[in-house]
């Protein structure tokens, strides 16, 4: 697999994280990345937690929380709804508006 597949593969596993029948068509699903660490088995539910894992450790420090919160909220635990996720605890920082 290039570069540019694992990248693309990624990218369309986030975007399925939540539907195992488009993840279960994912690539990375056939790399060796993910059979080798799971003893040849590559499930939807294990690229799931390969996913959500890889995530935790890339965005460990203090410094990269705000960056996971956001990768959580919008592919490993979005909200169904808008409101849902307006309801969400989380800091909010307000933008500044112009000419006030």
């Amino acid at each position: 697999m290039t570069r540019s597949e694992f990248e693309s593969a990624v990218k369309d596993a986030l975007r399925h994280y939540t539907q195992a029948d488009l993840l279960a068509g994912n690539a990375l699903l056939h790399a060796r990345l993910i059979t080798r660490s799971t003893a040849g088995i590559a499930t939807p539910q294990v690229l799931r937690a390969l996913l959500a894992e890889t995530a935790k450790t890339l965005f460990a420090g203090e410094r990269d929380q705000r960056l996971y919160r956001i990768l959580d909220l919008t592919y490993l635990n979005p909200a169904p709804k808008q409101e849902a996720a307006a309801d969400r605890p989380g800091p909010v920082r307000s933008a500044p508006i112009a000419g006030i």
